[in-house]
């Protein structure tokens, strides 16, 4: 006897399927916060959607998805997939979406600035969406450095820099951390124009706790008292700016990852590290 074969709108007209959703496609299995920035990007490239979904994995496994305030994946290739937010991609500055200045050359490899004019405001301000003493910022870099003086991101009080938080090219052989005063800084020594790519991360769990993880995997660490005031500063990234005066001293490295957080410990700094790694590698542009 042939057998009977009936699609699901013969078995809804049969009443059998009534009361049974049917899976509706296009969410491919991803964990469903991947799936909706995914959507909201319009990300269609499989290897990046690959590639979004394990990090939104990765970073839950790790414990540390609820601690990020913004995650920027740099993925799509121009300025309107680049602006997403992962933890939150609505297209709205409360949800810390990026707002991008100045000359901007995006690609799959990230979003690069002029080194002239061009910064990213995160729209997240300290101390009002973050507080000073728990708070974590960082970046994956992956073309070389040029020359000067120059601000991967951080946010400033005043021009002196003075409870700041900041992570910037101090010379071709040395790149500076700092979060909230001058009698933090931490400093990696012995770089070069390709050692200064790849991951940096700063992180602060209270007044007296400062851990800088740099692109080799190597932690420093200070353990210096200090207080911070409460002057609402915004973040920027690839520039650095304070209360007083407009985005400063322009980066001229590509962005391929940029997160803020709530503090990280050594092990969620190491661990966010390989995540982001693996991500990169995924993409085809870790350094």
């Amino acid at each position: 006897m042939p057998t009977l074969i009936l699609t699901p709108e013969q078995l809804r007209g049969a009443g059998i399927l009534n009361s049974i959703e049917l899976p509706s496609g296009g969410g491919g299995g991803n964990d469903p916060d991947a799936q909706a920035f995914i959507d909201a990007a319009v990300i269609t490239d499989s290897t990046q959607q690959s590639a979004i979904n394990t990090l939104v994995l990765d970073l839950k496994a790790a414990n540390i998805w609820t601690k990020m305030k913004a995650v920027y994946p740099f993925v799509g290739g121009t300025a309107t997939t680049h602006k997403w937010n992962l933890i939150d991609p609505q297209d709205l500055d409360a949800a810390f979406r990026l707002t991008f200045s100045g000359g901007w050359t995006h690609s799959s490899d990230g979003a690069l600035p002029n080194g002239l004019n061009s910064y990213m405001h995160t729209n997240i301000y300290m101390p009002i969406n973050l507080s000073k003493t728990n708070c974590s910022f960082g970046v994956y870099l992956n073309s070389p450095y040029i020359s000067g003086v120059r601000y991967h991101f951080g946010y400033s009080e005043s021009s002196s820099l003075t409870n700041s938080s900041v992570l910037y090219v101090a010379s071709s052989s040395q790149k500076n951390g700092w979060i909230l005063s001058f009698n933090t800084l931490t400093s990696k020594t012995g770089l070069n124009a390709n050692t200064h790519q790849g991951f940096w991360g700063i992180s602060r769990l209270s007044t007296s706790s400062f851990t800088m993880i740099n692109s080799d995997g190597s932690v420093l660490i200070n353990n210096n008292n200090d207080v911070s005031t409460s002057t609402v500063v915004p973040i920027i990234l690839a520039a650095r700016g304070d209360s007083s005066i407009s985005p400063q001293l322009f980066d001229q490295m590509r962005h391929s990852f940029d997160f803020v957080s709530e503090g990280l410990t050594q092990s969620e700094l190491t661990d966010l590290r390989t995540a982001v790694i693996n991500f990169q590698t995924t993409l085809g542009r870790a350094v």
